[in-house]
């Protein structure tokens, strides 16, 4: 259990608040979603102690998703894993760029995804090459072509307890509207996360009183939240074990 609280995350969890928006889900017209989430995410970052903003299908520690891609045409084992991300995601999480850049708002007009790699996903699908320029096609009910821009250094992906798989961010505005659905929108901020939580409503209440806000709390909390599962599964099974 102490080695599971000393992993190196590979991102800055400190004063970071999540929470979730389903758009589509409350009534918002699917083919609008991400116009509206990429105007909330402006409203957002201009709260007063807000420094950044950005967000993504699922948080780093949830996530898990994965969809049939292909390189040059022949498809890739299914051990990556893929996070559909809005711009700023990496600076907002404080994760390292190894190589070229992040996904940036100036991207939604693209028509081509852009795509951030991780080094690992680098290393297993492209080894002793340059990712950068490189396309993949994703297949599928999610199917688009993706331009890899930027190579991000490894960051957790899922429970704290596994280990990082290879992962490719996408960017969330050229998925398809049918699979974009819930968004957890991500604010890094200069004091306690928490205070935010009512500005956070109030503007998201005023972009659409129809959409709810759920699900709030900060990056920490969810981490441990995952840690204190474990240890209490360790209870559990070390007393059935006495």
């Amino acid at each position: 259990l102490a080695k599971l609280q000393a992993i190196p995350l590979g991102f800055n969890p400190d004063h970071v608040l999540l929470f979730d928006i389903n758009a589509p889900q409350a009534g918002y017209p699917a083919q609008h979603a991400a116009a509206y989430y990429a105007q909330l995410r402006d409203r957002l970052a201009a709260i007063p102690g807000v420094r950044a903003a950005t967000l993504s299908h699922s948080s780093l520690i949830k996530a898990g998703r994965a969809h049939p891609i292909t390189i040059d045409g022949a498809p890739i084992a299914r051990g990556y894993r893929m996070l559909q991300a809005g711009p700023g995601f990496f600076s907002t999480m404080q994760i390292p760029l190894l190589a070229g850049r992040e996904i940036v708002e100036q991207d939604r007009a693209a028509t081509v995804a852009p795509g951030v790699i991780s080094d690992l996903f680098a290393r297993t699908y492209f080894p002793n090459q340059n990712p950068i320029g490189r396309h993949l096609r994703m297949t599928g009910s999610s199917a688009m072509e993706i331009e890899v821009v930027g190579v991000a250094a490894p960051a957790q992906y899922g429970p704290v307890k596994y280990a990082v798989p290879p992962v490719i961010y996408v960017s969330y505005s050229q998925v398809p509207p049918a699979a974009l659905g819930q968004m957890t929108f991500a604010l890094r901020t200069d004091g306690d996360p928490l205070q935010h939580i009512p500005a956070v409503r109030q503007i998201v209440h005023e972009a659409d009183s129809r959409i709810p806000v759920t699900n709030f709390t900060t990056q920490v909390s969810e981490i441990a939240s995952t840690i204190n599962q474990e240890i209490l599964l360790a209870r559990i099974c070390g007393a059935f074990a006495i």
